[in-house]
């Protein structure tokens, strides 16, 4: 079972510039612009290589973007993903509905945190 993050909050409240900020720290290059979706078979914490992949969805801010980067994420079967979405409504309920199928609980953060990136990291095993 994966683990699950959440981000939420509402649009432009620093999800996005959180969750990649999050990447750099683990060693992810990420050079699209704008909001990414990404899945790599491991990542760096602390210098450390892990042998857990990682996916990040950092676009959240409609239902249809949620629904595709669920399903791309679980097709990956990234054993951490995290994932972007509103505070409340349509993305907020996607992403419930995603934890409650896969029977996880998720790890939830809410924007704005001015420690979002490093929380992120924190979060991650």
């Amino acid at each position: 079972m994966p683990i699950l993050i959440f981000v939420s909050g509402p649009a432009n409240t620093g999800k996005t510039t959180g969750m990649r900020a999050a990447m750099v720290q683990l060693g992810i290059n990420s050079m699209a612009s704008g909001d990414v979706t990404i899945a790599v078979p491991a990542y760096r914490k602390q210098g450390q290589l892990s042998a857990a992949s990682i996916g990040f969805a950092t676009g959240g801010d409609n239902i249809s973007m949620v629904t595709t980067n669920i399903a791309y994420l679980q097709n990956t079967n990234a054993d951490v993903q995290i994932y972007a979405c509103r505070s409340y409504g349509g993305t907020y309920n996607a992403l419930v509905q995603h934890a409650l199928t896969m029977g996880a609980v998720p790890i939830w953060l809410k924007t704005p945190h001015p420690g979002l990136a490093a929380a992120i990291v924190a979060a991650v095993p």
